[in-house]
């Protein structure tokens, strides 16, 4: 039953999506290559700067309502900033890969991607997984692209 609403409210919720796209006069769809070449870039200079512990990049990637959700539960960008400065966890080696964007209009796209990752808190390795699908929605405001939600999911282990 669970599972019947779950997916009866995600198609219900790419409808509305898709129509709201269409109501505004845009097709959902693939990106651009220089959209895409964008995004993927901006989002692997986040990455990098959470690796090097730079705050400061973080100030102008997100919108002003922008979300971030993972294992930990939903936040706002303030508490990333705060773990971003934060000298008892660290990002180690990463790596991101299998990207893909679509366009839900001119202004806003979809990346989606698989990280690997090495973290560690207080010299333990952190309760992050190793291996997450992840996704941002990215939105153009005054010619700049900005985070407005982000989400990672822990990957099914290999078989």
């Amino acid at each position: 039953m669970k599972r019947r609403e779950f997916l009866r409210s995600g198609a219900l919720a790419a409808a509305t999506g898709a129509a709201a796209a269409v109501a505004r006069g845009a097709e959902a769809g693939a990106a651009t290559p220089a959209v895409e070449k964008e995004l993927v870039a901006l989002e692997k200079r986040a990455w990098e700067a959470w690796r090097k512990k730079d705050a400061d990049f973080f100030k102008g990637f997100f919108s002003g309502d922008s979300v971030i959700v993972s294992a930990a539960g939903v936040v706002a960008p303030a508490a990333l900033l705060a773990a971003a400065s934060d000298p008892d966890c660290s990002l180690g080696d990463f790596s991101l890969d299998n990207f893909k964007v679509v366009a839900l209009n001119a202004d806003t796209a979809i990346l989606t991607f698989r990280a690997l990752q090495s973290a560690a808190c207080g010299g333990a390795a952190a309760a992050r997984p190793d291996v997450v699908w992840a996704s941002t929605v990215y939105v153009r405001r005054g010619g700049k692209w900005l985070s407005a939600f982000h989400q990672q999911t822990t990957a099914a282990p290999a078989e």
